[in-house]
């Protein structure tokens, strides 16, 4: 049987959490963020200024099917560890090395 979907409407709930990921308590299932992206996502990759060399968490959970690599807090330490995951995962995925001191740089320098 073929699915059809249905449009869905890209309300502010639903734009942060294809942005950043969803959060507990947003009314939001699971079918509306993958309608979400497969309407919107497009647009929303056009429109993204985030950080270098990263993507809205849509584009891991749709697109990649993994999880978004995310900075944490160590909770022994408080130091934060992981910065730069994204951007090294982003490159193992499209198959373009990258190093770290590129991590840094800002978009308007050229990359992904």
């Amino acid at each position: 049987m073929t699915r059809v979907a249905r449009p869905i409407a890209l309300e502010p709930d639903l734009l942060l959490a294809l942005l950043i990921g969803p959060v507990e308590g947003d009314g939001l299932t699971d079918e509306d963020l993958d309608l979400g992206w497969h309407f919107h996502g497009g647009r929303l990759l056009e429109d993204y200024v985030g950080p270098y060399c990263s993507r809205p968490w849509g584009w891991w959970r749709f697109e990649a099917c993994e999880e978004m690599p995310r900075a944490h807090r160590n909770p022994e330490t408080g130091r934060w560890e992981g910065e730069g995951s994204e951007t090294v995962r982003l490159a193992e995925l499209l198959n373009h090395p990258v190093s770290w001191s590129e991590l840094g740089r800002p978009a308007s320098s050229g990359g992904m």
